[in-house]
């Protein structure tokens, strides 16, 4: 109960004041609104046209009686054309039955539909469907920890949605509006697992320094090898950003480093202490220097598991890039360089020697704090 309690202090220090203070700033909207409707397929009539044999491609033309299912609109019937290219990998063939989601612009009274288009299939529904089984099957088998891991990405997920995107749209520092999220995602992991004690203070300033470094590993690699932590595709839409936001992403990669870095140091600090924790109890009078060196024996493991862990993640996210531009056969040397995966390879690195740095810090702040039974 203490430590519910804990959490929820912890969540309103964070989010009241920020989510206040990101209402105050707003830009009058002088863009078109765009309003978006889950609808289903109702008839589809399918014409296929056959292209020049040197384009080899196909295109087929659908006309599709679409029902909106929800908001002001609901059972609604319009009528929507959409063309497709079998090339195409996010190919939107329709089937009667399939759900999509429908992007509407309105007149300016919001009374009537101005125009309406396919956006993309809907997959709200499944989303939510597997979010419920995978907390339904970690709270079954992981029990407490299951309830702790799902706090932590509910944390972590209303913090990037209500305090950390709504502030760097109003032209925060990325990397200034992630240390207090991080903090917090340490505190509530830390002293859920260690305790409000030497090793739950032990963990939470291990895994603080590890991230600040990864942060400060970031922010030099960002800036020496000119980085922006955002695609070609996304710097294209900046041009197109709405309401004159001034985005300050200056900082993002750095952010995004911390975040990286974040759960992967808070396992190996609280698994180091864990085990420093188990030594100090079966042994009291141990020294202080044996003590930090059996944490750092006992915190490699962890670390090299943690680290495995962030770089096939980064990898993965890699992998559909990498294949695209092989395919044209693009030079390595050129491949790397790309702003597109060298991104991704700069933040596993500053993720890394975060989570290397946490390892001294947590055995030393707990070797120091650890009190030592003498022998005389």
């Amino acid at each position: 109960m203490k430590k519910l309690i804990f959490v929820i202090i912890a969540i309103a220090i964070l989010f009241v004041p920020t989510i206040a203070q990101a209402s105050l700033t707003s830009a009058e909207d002088d863009t078109p609104q765009v309003y978006y409707y889950k609808a289903e397929v109702l008839r589809v009539e399918t014409i296929t046209f056959e292209q020049d044999d040197s384009l080899a491609i196909d295109q087929i033309r659908q006309i599709n009686e679409i029902m909106i299912l929800q908001g002001e609109f609901t059972e609604r019937v319009y009528t929507i054309e959409n063309s497709v290219k079998f090339s195409d990998p996010q190919q939107l063939i329709l089937h009667v039955g399939d759900k999509v989601m429908l992007s509407a612009e309105l007149t300016e009274d919001g009374s009537e539909i101005k125009t309406i288009h396919i956006y993309d299939y809907y997959r709200i529904d499944s989303l939510i469907i597997f979010i419920i089984v995978t907390a339904i099957i970690l709270l079954g088998i992981a029990w407490l920890k299951g309830l702790r891991t799902i706090i932590t990405i509910g944390v972590t997920a209303a913090g990037l949605l209500f305090y950390f995107v709504p502030l760097m749209l109003n032209g925060h520092s990325a990397a200034l509006l992630m240390i207090p999220l991080c903090f917090i995602v340490a505190v509530i992991n830390t002293t859920w697992d260690a305790g409000f004690n030497v090793s739950g203070f032990a963990s939470m300033i291990g895994t603080t320094f590890g991230v600040t470094i990864a942060g400060i590993v970031g922010f030099i690699m960002e800036n020496t090898a000119k980085l922006t932590g955002l695609g070609e595709t996304e710097l294209n839409m900046l041009y197109y950003l709405p309401n004159h936001i001034a985005l300050n992403y200056n900082s993002l990669m750095t952010a995004c480093v911390m975040l990286i870095a974040l759960g992967a140091t808070i396992d190996v600090c609280v698994d180091m202490v864990s085990e420093m924790s188990v030594m100090k109890e079966s042994n009291p009078y141990i020294t202080k220097r044996k003590l930090f060196l059996f944490g750092m024996k006992s915190g490699r493991g962890y670390m090299s598991r943690n680290i495995n862990t962030v770089f096939f993640v980064i990898v993965a996210c890699m992998i559909p890039i990498w294949v695209l531009f092989e395919g044209y056969n693009t030079p390595f040397k050129e491949l790397i360089n790309m702003d597109v995966l060298s991104i991704q390879l700069f933040r596993s690195l500053a993720a890394i020697i975060g989570i290397v740095m946490s390892m001294p810090a947590t055995a030393y702040i707990f070797t120091l704090l650890s009190k030592r039974k003498s022998l005389y």
